[in-house]
């Protein structure tokens, strides 16, 4: 990882919960389960992304994989990241 994106990392603002009402569920893996959400400012669609319980290692690891996978085919862009 770059300095810059470690940087981008740090700097990134943790959104409210309340921002984001998920609608259904369409997908899980071992360390998360996917829905179909709602931003509630602009009723915008979303994918909403819940990481379960794990190391900040690992979120940091999951924040890191989605920003450099971003523009690749069938690849969502990282929005927000909400804090429980």
């Amino acid at each position: 990882m770059t300095m810059m994106k470690r940087s981008m990392l740090r700097r990134m603002e943790l959104r409210e919960q309340d921002d984001y009402e998920v609608v259904r569920k369409v997908g899980r893996g071992k360390y998360s389960e996917v829905f179909v959400g709602v931003y509630s400012t602009d009723n915008e669609k979303c994918i909403i992304k819940i990481l379960k319980p794990v190391k900040k290692k690992k979120l940091k690891r999951e924040i890191k994989i989605l920003h450099n996978l971003c523009g690749g085919p069938n690849v969502i862009k990282l929005l927000d990241i909400v804090r429980d």
